[in-house]
């Protein structure tokens, strides 16, 4: 096999491969598998896990052999490891002292008890006697998680001192403060960031990474198979699995034929594109906004800012309110011309660009007032709100105006947020 097709095919390998947990030094205590227990014992044996489809498991299923046919071939029946499991239970229930368990629910659902339970239940029934209850030990184990006391949960609101506060901050950040402001604080002011788990799979942020590289590359080309291959090859660098980007192949193709039409059309107006452009603007008490234009067009009379987007892009209402400000507050900059090797210009459309997706078009914000005068205001308004959280007063709450309710965001384990949220009448 090539080199690069090693990691993966060891973990397909090593898939249905189980390794017994290591010991914790502890010899007086042993953890085994039915096969270990069979040629071993110890004072006291627990039989764990008596939960029918766990002791005894469901026989396994063929998709080549169908039960006639093994017989026919003379391979064994799957119903032959049921005989081996009751063998293993009835062997291992004899011993002289025997704790007998099973898990009341498994994955949040209820389940139910093995048939060697019943069974065992039904035969000393029939001889007179009971099988003796653990409600002694269950009891002390619950009192270990038992609170001595009712606690309220506490809403966390973080106040940090006036010279620790935020220094810079990016449009996409923006809509950050206004909805997570605690997880602004979080990342910002105390410096954690999110960890990827070891392995973890490439997601929607990579993907919208790789477009973003791959349009950069194509400039305002109409070569379609070009665009194509920059695609599959940013997908690729950005650790895409093969099986997704070619799931992806079919919108990916629309989209590319939508964008180069669309490229055509803006060729008509003869504008000077810059892309992918960085700017800062220091604001009030040396506060430093960023960010980045994905693409600037301007020619004669007009000035275009453009975002691609491969997710949904916020609705004209949030732009106008100024809840998703990202556009508005790039057109402010694009003003005072700080974006770099970028004149300054008065914008006059702002533009999603939504790529990759079913409907794949542009789409032009539509705004009471002029994208010049809605950048004006969404700077004031984030002038305004930095002072706010300035003040050493000024806490940063968790999700104020949460846009809408995950199971679980970045920061929402640091704020105990599953504490206090359903008290707090989150729905």
């Amino acid at each position: 096999m090539k080199p690069r097709a090693a990691p993966r095919v060891l973990l397909r390998l090593m898939d249905d491969r189980e390794v017994p947990p290591e010991t914790s030094g502890e010899a007086r205590v042993a953890i085994w598998g039915p096969l270990e227990a069979r040629l071993q014992r110890r004072d006291l044996m627990i039989l764990g896990g008596l939960n029918e489809g766990v002791w005894p498991a469901p026989p396994g299923e063929d998709p080549f052999l169908s039960r006639p046919m093994r017989f026919e071939l003379g391979l064994p029946s799957h119903d032959e490891r049921i005989g081996l499991a009751a063998h293993d239970f009835a062997q291992l229930a004899s011993a002289p002292q025997v704790v007998l368990t099973r898990a009341l629910r498994r994955e949040g659902a209820p389940t139910l008890a093995s048939r060697w339970l019943w069974r065992l239940q039904t035969l000393v029934k029939g001889a007179g006697e009971t099988l003796a209850t653990a409600d002694a030990p269950l009891a002390w184990a619950q009192a270990l998680d038992r609170p001595n006391a009712h606690r309220e949960p506490k809403v966390p609101k973080p106040r940090p001192p006036a010279g620790a506060r935020l220094k810079r901050i990016s449009v996409t950040q923006v809509e950050t403060l206004i909805r997570d402001p605690y997880a602004l604080y979080a990342r910002k002011i105390l410096g954690l960031e999110v960890l990827r788990a070891i392995g973890e799979a490439a997601g929607p942020a990579e993907r919208g990474t790789a477009v973003h590289e791959a349009i950069e590359l194509f400039q305002d080309g109409d070569d379609q198979a070009l665009l194509m291959r920059l695609l599959e090859q940013q997908l690729r660098l950005n650790g895409i699995a093969p099986e997704r980007r070619f799931a992806d192949s079919a919108r990916m193709l629309v989209s590319a034929q939508a964008l180069i039409a669309w490229f055509r059309e803006r060729r008509a107006k003869q504008p000077v594109v810059y892309r992918e452009r960085r700017g800062e603007l220091t604001l009030d008490d040396g506060v430093v906004l960023s960010g980045v234009a994905d693409r600037i067009e301007i020619g004669a009379g007009f000035a275009a800012i453009l975002d691609f987007k491969t997710g949904q892009p916020p609705s004209d209402k949030q732009v106008e309110t100024g809840l998703s400000p990202q556009l508005t507050l790039e057109a402010a900059m694009l003003k005072r011309g700080v974006f770099k090797d970028t004149p300054a210009a008065r914008a006059t459309e702002l533009i999603y660009w939504r790529f990759g997706g079913a409907d794949p078009t542009p789409r032009a914000v539509k705004l009471e007032s002029t994208a010049e005068e809605a950048g004006e205001e969404a700077l004031a308004n984030l002038r305004a709100l930095l002072k706010r959280y300035a003040a050493p007063e000024q806490a940063f709450l968790s999700k104020p105006r949460v846009l809408r309710v995950r199971i679980y965001d970045d920061y929402d384990q640091l704020a105990r947020r599953q504490e206090w949220a359903d008290a707090e009448g989150e729905e």
